[in-house]
């Protein structure tokens, strides 16, 4: 039997052929219930007014929860007292050590700025005294020649 080969454009006028044979389906539309204007406007009003309501209880119930385990951690007013004493002690404690720490950066700087004025200081004077020594060598011949 003799082999039959298929050229390419053939192959592709048969599939244009059985793509062409399928009936397309009809484009499905799907109509949107049409809501009514008033109830929207009143659906969004109502989002507008649940939405701080909500966040209201939410915060409601974190601030109940965290005086629940207050009074579970203390029981007591006492010991809330005391729990607060060592709170201000270690307030105490750290707000003196930022002091010390602010204190001796503040010495430090004066330190640095205190040496780099005294350098300062110095050269303009060398300065000083070199311009001073040039004006009086440049006078050096017109006083000697107006003191003769």
């Amino acid at each position: 039997m003799p082999a039959t080969s298929t050229s390419s454009s053939a192959k592709a006028s048969a599939t244009t052929k059985r793509t062409a044979a399928k009936p397309k389906a009809a484009p499905r539309t799907k109509a949107a219930p049409k809501a009514e204007p008033q109830a929207s406007t009143a659906s969004s009003a109502e989002r507008v007014l649940l939405v701080p309501v909500g966040a209201a209880a939410a915060a409601r119930d974190t601030v109940a929860g965290v005086a629940r385990d207050l009074q579970s951690r203390y029981g007591s007013r006492e010991a809330a007292r005391a729990q607060m004493r060592r709170f201000e002690d270690r307030g105490a404690a750290v707000r003196g050590r930022a002091r010390t720490d602010v204190e001796g950066r503040l010495s430090a700087v004066r330190s640095d700025i205190s040496e780099r004025s005294c350098a300062v200081r110095d050269d303009l004077a060398a300065q000083a005294d070199r311009a001073v020594a040039r004006v009086r060598e440049a006078a050096q011949p017109l006083t000697s020649r107006f003191a003769a």
